[in-house]
This record gives C-alpha cells, sequence and structure tokens, in this order.
C-alpha cells in the first residue's frame, strides 16, 4: 500500500491519457488509450482526463482470524477500493489508533438519516469478528432525481465494505460485477462528465465506514482520491483503468471518441445507463441506452431507471480506430451513462 499522502491518479498528458475536443465536432471528445505523447490538439481543449492504477493492498493479508489468513474475502470481490485510517502506528510500534469495528458494525446496521442520499437503507451483516466487520449496503447512484420522492426509491448498486481494527477499509463490488457498477451520476455536475470518478460508489461506501468509526474517534477523516487505491480481485494482472460520461437531453448525445492501440492487448469493458427524467403520465414507458459505435451495449426502460452490463470491445488491426460513445433516449426524456475500461498497461 502506498503512503496515504501519495496521490494514485496520474494525468495522461505524462502517461497514457489525453481528452480533446474534436476540431469537426466542436462538442465531441477524444480519448486517447496509448502509451506515447499526446497528440496536438485544437485549442478548445477540455482537459486532460485521469489514468487510475491498479495495485493489491500490500499488507492487508496482516488481518487474521482465527486459522484463516486473512479475514478478507479475496473470492468474493471484484472490483474494490482501498484505503487505510493514516497515522495508524506509533514508530516506536504502539498502537496509536484501533477502530472499533464492533461500533462501526452497529451504526451500519441502523437506517440512515432521512435526508442521507448517499446509503439506502441499513446494511447487511456479512460476516464479524473480534478484529473485523463486513457490511453490505446499497449505494444510491445519484443523489436526487425528477421522480424520486425518497433514497429509498433510488436507483441502487450493492457494494460491500471490509473494515478492521488496523486501519483497513476496502469496498467492494460483488466478483463478477461489471465495475462501471461504481459511476454514480451526480444532477449538479455539467452534463457531460469527462471523468466520473470524484464520487464514485466505493469512495462513497468507505466514507460511510469512516463516519461511523468517527462516532469513537473524532480525529478521523474522510477518504478522497489521493488517499484511496484500486484493484480488480478477480483480475489482478490488469493495472490501469478509465471511467468517462456521456448524456443525452432527448437527442443522441455529441460522441465521445477513443482510439485503442494495438500495444493494449487485454481489456474489460462495462457501462452503465441512468434515465435521469421522470416519466410523463400518459407516456409510454421510456428507453435509453449507451451505444458503443452502432451497438446498444446496455439498455434500460422505466420503471427500471438504471442498467450495468459489461461488454466485448471489438477489436480491428486498425490502430488508428475511432470507437464512438454515445447516449441515446426517447424523446423528452434524459439519460447519462458512463463506460468503464480496466486494462493491462504495456510495458515502458
Amino acid at each position: 500500500m502506498k503512503h496515504h499522502n501519495t496521490s494514485y491518479r496520474e494525468l495522461f498528458i505524462n502517461r497514457l491519457l489525453w481528452i480533446s475536443v474534436a476540431v469537426v465536432v466542436p462538442a465531441a471528445l477524444i480519448l486517447w488509450l496509448c502509451s506515447v505523447a499526446p497528440a496536438e490538439t485544437s485549442p478548445e481543449v477540455i482537459g486532460a482526463a485521469t489514468v487510475w492504477d491498479l495495485a493489491e493492498p500490500d499488507d492487508l493479508l496482516a488481518t487474521a482470524q482465527g486459522n484463516d489468513t486473512t479475514a478478507f474475502r479475496e473470492g468474493d470481490a471484484g472490483f474494490s477500493a482501498h484505503h487505510r485510517v493514516p497515522d495508524h502506528f506509533q514508530e516506536d510500534g504502539q498502537d496509536d489508533l484501533r477502530l472499533n469495528v464492533m461500533a462501526i458494525t452497529d451504526a451500519l446496521l441502523k437506517k440512515p438519516h432521512e435526508n442521507d442520499h448517499i446509503r439506502r437503507g441499513p446494511g447487511r451483516h456479512i460476516d464479524s469478528g473480534a478484529n473485523f466487520g463486513i457490511v453490505e449496503l446499497l449505494m444510491t447512484v445519484t443523489r436526487n432525481l425528477p421522480g424520486i420522492e425518497s433514497p429509498q426509491e433510488a436507483p441502487s448498486q450493492q457494494v460491500t465494505v471490509y473494515y478492521d481494527d488496523r486501519g483497513w477499509v476496502v469496498a467492494y463490488l460483488p466478483a463478477d460485477a461489471p465495475a462501471a457498477g461504481i459511476w454514480r451520476y451526480d444532477p449538479q455536475e455539467q452534463n457531460r462528465q469527462v471523468n466520473d470518478l470524484e464520487q464514485n460508489l466505493l469512495l462513497l461506501a468507505i466514507n460511510e465506514v469512516l463516519a461511523a468509526a468517527r462516532q469513537d474517534v473524532p480525529e478521523i477523516v474522510d477518504a478522497d482520491q489521493d488517499t484511496v487505491g484500486y484493484y480488480h480481485w478477480q483480475h489482478p494482472d490488469y493495472n490501469a483503468f478509465v471511467l468517462f460520461g456521456n448524456a443525452s437531453d432527448g437527442n443522441p448525445s455529441d460522441p465521445v471518441r477513443f482510439v485503442v492501440p494495438p500495444t493494449i492487448e487485454n481489456i474489460l469493458a462495462s457501462a452503465s445507463v441512468l434515465i435521469t427524467s421522470a416519466p410523463t403520465p400518459g407516456q409510454s414507458p421510456v428507453t435509453a441506452e449507451l451505444m458503443v459505435d452502432d451497438s446498444a451495449v446496455v439498455s434500460v426502460q422505466q420503471p427500471t431507471r438504471l442498467a450495468v452490463s459489461g461488454f466485448t470491445l471489438q477489436r480491428t488491426s486498425d490502430a488508428s480506430r475511432l470507437y464512438e460513445v454515445t447516449v441515446v433516449v426517447d424523446d423528452g426524456a434524459n439519460a447519462s451513462g458512463a463506460v468503464m475500461l480496466v486494462y493491462t498497461k504495456p510495458s515502458s
């Protein structure tokens, strides 16, 4: 595990990723997945998106329960985020801080406050011991949507949190869940979000644990993107990922375009789509789709408002091929979506 004050994100201007406005389609974005310096771009640059490293926490296994190597359930975990409460041990090796796992479990199993738009309902107990706890949380995919009266009605995703008395907190999707399930839509953001990660569900779930821990240790502060790492427990060879979004106001969205050079061989692709407008009484159910080129890789129809799916990215020998990502929704409705690419960077 890297030291807690080290950033886990790297701008592509140094490594892998560049997003710019296309000259021929001013509103469109181009995302380059390559290992060379970015090409020159138009002056209308929206900004560099972020490539995120994937790395296993390097001493999580020190937590033991009975005869188990670790209380953490590696076989149950898919895409994950991990954080360790900083300043956990003093230099002389004496305990400086021990998380009260029983108090945290008790808090997570209670119903959240009525105005809480992050967690939906009480958590579900999975496992616990003297030094660890595992609880499943339903995390809402958006803070607020028209037609949604309470967090209990909001579209949600299952996130499991592991925490132990040594300060480790790991939030993860189920082992077989598409990684794009971490995406969270924020209606206060711009319609097109280049890198939808600042408020992802895993980070928010970690902060639910830390908020519970703060009742016993007020000095504990929330995690952020500089203090978390990411890892896919079922794909340890994948070492990077990107997450980018698009939105539609009833017309097909301008495309987000990306290139995958042949040096990147392994890609785990997934996508989410969310109907963000309320249904109009008397209208036919609204349908929304996230398209990659001419194929709908994930679609949803009301009354369901959220869908997440993995898909196979069709590769060709053309190194300059542009993939196009668009969101399509019925007239009079709005929708937003995200694509997540988990992959192996070529060796430098």
